[in-house]
């Protein structure tokens, strides 16, 4: 099964690109390496340390203290109800 599909995918590289399929896994494999390269060069592993935000919890609030946050104004907050509990 793997063979007829690395025949199948050898062929199809020939067919559309005219490269011989070690031509097609070098360009590809340098162009990963130039991509790495370059984004190496402009950011660093630190900048995508992920920003850990905690729940808001306010505790009991009335229907109408909820009212004010039902997207009708777009300068407050969106505030959403988990496990159907208000």
């Amino acid at each position: 099964m793997t063979t007829a599909v690395w025949t199948t995918i050898i062929e199809i590289i020939l067919q559309y690109m005219g490269l011989w399929p070690t031509t097609f896994f070098t360009i590809v494999a340098l162009m990963v390496v130039t991509y790495k390269v370059v984004f190496g060069m402009f950011f660093s592993a630190d900048d995508f340390v992920p920003i850990k935000r905690q729940p808001l919890h306010l505790g009991d609030m009335t229907e109408e203290e909820l009212r004010a946050y039902d997207r009708s104004d777009s300068e407050k907050l969106h505030m959403q109800c988990f496990l159907e509990e208000m």
